[in-house]
């Protein structure tokens, strides 16, 4: 019996939002368990009252606890958003941004993103910040989008903590800043975020905000194209090929270039031409 599940659905139905929103993942990822006998067994236990058991088991029994019903998930969800609930209401718009049981919207996702992140949800800022920089259900704007992102880079969203350090790196919705830019990198990338780890390979390899230092460049470079990043398995190739950071080693260069060109990166598939000649 998962306890988790055995804890929470008594309590959804009884109108607890953390548990609802609880619920509604339980829904949403298959992760409801079977055993109808069990959950009125532990509710009567628990609870101790004939009719509030009778009624759970009843609502439970209907249901039928079926795996993966976005539908139900998106009504937990709902349930859970009516008392302004920061990640009910997270999760609610991520169902009506991919139409997960509800019709897909972005309008109503963005909104809901919005209510979600000014209640202090580092995902639903995450997911605010994606609204603004898209244009999806808000207008496209940068300085908009930086600003969430940055709100859930704060909090330590990893994803967040990417999107702000590319923003400074770029000027994009705020003023250039390449140190800036490196420290939300560095933040991301230990955090084992691929596309983190490849920009700071980058800015290490050119001196964007640190010193220039082609070792450290490679380094980095190397742990992201081992987590299958085509563009980092391109650099670190070409680390390889020009003998930049690491020993030059062009069966190296040529084992990452086809890894990175099988992922469909065109430089890589120039790079492995080039070399054939």
């Amino acid at each position: 019996m998962n306890e988790e599940f055995s804890k929470n659905f008594p309590l959804a139905v009884f109108d607890t939002p953390d548990a609802q929103c609880r619920l509604g993942l339980y829904y949403l990822h298959a992760e409801v368990p079977e055993g109808l006998a069990k959950v009125r067994e532990w509710i009567a236990e628990n609870f101790g009252q004939r009719i509030a058991a009778e009624f759970c088991y009843a609502r439970c029994e209907k249901d039928r606890l079926t795996p993966i019903n976005y539908a139900k998930a998106a009504k937990w969800f709902a349930k859970a958003s009516e008392h302004g609930h920061a990640e009910g209401l997270y999760r609610l718009g991520f169902c009506h941004e991919y139409g997960l049981g509800v019709p897909e919207t972005y309008k109503k996702a963005s909104e809901l993103y919005a209510k979600s992140a000014t209640r202090g949800c580092a995902e639903g800022q995450y997911r605010l910040g994606v609204c603004f920089e898209y244009g999806r259900g808000y207008p496209h704007d940068n300085r908009k989008a930086a600003y969430w992102y940055e709100k859930a880079a704060r909090q330590g969203h990893v994803e967040a903590q990417y999107k702000t350090g590319y923003f400074y790196e770029n000027g994009k919705g705020l003023e250039l800043d390449f140190e800036k830019a490196v420290g939300w990198f560095e933040k991301a990338a230990e955090r084992g975020n691929a596309e983190a780890q490849n920009m700071l390979g980058y800015c290490y390899f050119y001196g964007e905000g640190v010193a220039r230092d082609y070792a450290k460049a490679a380094e980095w470079y190397e742990r992201a194209a081992l987590q299958g990043y085509s563009r980092a398995q391109y650099n670190i190739g070409s680390c390889y090929e020009y003998g930049q950071g690491v020993e030059r080693d062009v069966e190296k260069a040529v084992e990452w270039y086809k890894r990175s060109a099988a992922h469909g990166e065109q430089a890589a598939r120039e790079a492995l031409d080039r070399l054939k000649r």
